[in-house]
Order: structure tokens, then sequence, then C-alpha cells
């Protein structure tokens, strides 16, 4: 090759299908000894890089053969036979109902494990305050996953504005004024979802029992709204205003303004997590 053609070949480094200029920090050109350093230099990288590829594939294939043998070894050991499933739906179904009465309905995420788990050893209190740390802890990881899915609910579309403002309120800690308005969506959520949005009637209660009826036996789905179910029961109980206060979040009494204003952050999260398992 000559002219201008040769004069640029020459003046590049090949490295298997890659070609650098060989030229300074200042534009200059390297002598052959310099020439010669670039290219043992650059050689050793790229063994050095081929040698620390082969150890990653040597790794991930010793992890890949070692979690296999892991997951063989747990399948040796789970005879599924063994469960007494009736039993376990029996408990799992009381600790909805359960918890549900205490104010809280399954949570997404929720293991039937840790559901049974948290019913039957926790306390009144303690199952508050476990409810409240799920929630809460870890920058409010579980809150704000439960907040992108009532966000982009199809069934909640209706309230989205909304909805919004009250997980903006939450973030003030201006929890007071979202529970009659959360109270509001969830009898609205639950007509649209059943598909009576437009009864004359009000069923709250009626609606929540055919979510119930709807949902596959002994299915997550199943408990999930049995415990919903249980906790719109309450909600919505009659509790007359010249008697005893119903001593739990009650439809009536908030929305005629006949309750105290003295909610707080868990009975918010209540709410919000009705929603999220109703929708």
């Amino acid at each position: 090759m000559t002219g201008k053609h040769a004069s640029k070949e020459k003046n590049l480094l090949t490295l298997g299908v890659v070609r650098i200029p060989l030229t300074s920090w200042h534009g200059k050109l390297f002598g052959v000894d310099e020439e010669r350093h670039m290219e043992g230099m650059m050689s050793e990288i790229l063994e050095q890089y081929r040698e620390w590829m082969d150890a990653q594939a040597e790794a991930l294939n010793r992890l890949q053969k070692e979690l296999a043998a892991s997951m063989a070894s747990v399948q040796l050991s789970l005879d599924l036979s063994k469960v007494d499933w009736p039993k376990l739906h029996a408990r799992l179904g009381q600790s909805c109902e359960r918890l549900a009465s205490l104010g809280w309905t399954m949570p997404m995420g929720f293991t039937a494990r840790e559901q049974v788990d948290l019913s039957e050893r926790g306390k009144d209190q303690q199952v508050e305050q476990y409810m409240l740390n799920h929630f809460t802890v870890e920058g409010g990881r579980n809150f704000l996953c439960l907040r992108g899915r009532v966000l982009s609910s199809a069934n909640l579309v209706r309230w989205r504005p909304l909805l919004e403002q009250c997980f903006q309120a939450y973030d003030r800690g201006h929890c007071l004024v979202l529970i009659p308005a959360l109270v509001s969506v969830t009898e609205g959520a639950l007509a649209q979802i059943v598909g009576k949005l437009k009864d004359r009637r009000t069923r709250a209660r009626g609606f929540a029992k055919d979510l119930v009826n709807t949902a596959p036996p002994d299915s997550i789905m199943f408990f999930s709204s049995r415990s919903a179910q249980v906790f719109i029961d309450n909600l919505f109980a009659g509790s007359p205003f010249d008697g005893p206060h119903p001593g739990r979040l009650n439809r009536h009494w908030i929305l005629h303004g006949r309750d105290h204003t003295q909610w707080t952050q868990a009975d918010a999260l209540r709410l919000f997590n009705l929603l999220d398992t109703i929708s």
C-alpha cells in the first residue's frame, strides 16, 4: 500500500481485530520501542482478561451444580403427601379471621406460614406492632409496593386522583384526613369490583361476601378475600350513635361525623391495606 493509505496503516497497532492508533498524548507517533512495549502490555491485559473470564465461568458452573444439588435435597425432604391439608387450611382460615378482627387483612407478599405464626403466637399489641413494622421498616419498602399496586389497579381508576392525594397526605403525616376518604373509596370500590356500582342500595357486607364466594376454595385468593370480608363486616357493622363507641373503625360513625378524630397511622395503613387486598 502506498501514499497516504500506507502511512495510515503504518501508524496502527493491530491486536486481533482491534486496531489502535499509535499516538502519544501529544499526538506524536510512538517509536519502535514504544510500539513493542504497547503491544506487550495489551497482550498481557488480554491474557489476564481471558483468565478472569475462565475463572468466572468455572465459578458459575460450580454454583449451578451446588444449586441443583440443594434443590434435589429439598425435593427429597419435602413429601407433600404427608401434609395435613384440611388442618393447614383450617389454621390459615382462623388466622385470617383473627388478624382481620384486629383490623388487618392478609397483606400481599405474606406467606401462609407468616400469617399463621403471627396469629397464633402474637398478642394483640404484638400483632399491631408487627404490621406497623411491616409497612414502615426498610424505608417503607412494602408500603411503596402497596402504593404502586393501588395506584395502578384497574379497579381503582375512578378514584386515582383522590388516592394520589391520600398518599401525599400520608407522606406528610396527615393521617386524619385520610380516613373518611379511604372509607368512601372502599365502599365504592367494593361495589365496582362485584359489578354493582350503580345499585341504588349500598350493601358493602354483601359485596364482600360475593368476593369470597367467587374465589377458588382453599386458595390464597379465598383466604385474602375472607380476611377482607371479616374486616368489612366490622367496618360496616351497625352501631347506634346513642350507644357505646364501636371500639374500632366504623363507617357510619366516621362518615356521619360521630367518631372521635383520633385516628392513627396504623388506621390509615389498615385502610390502604384493605384496598390493596380487594383490588
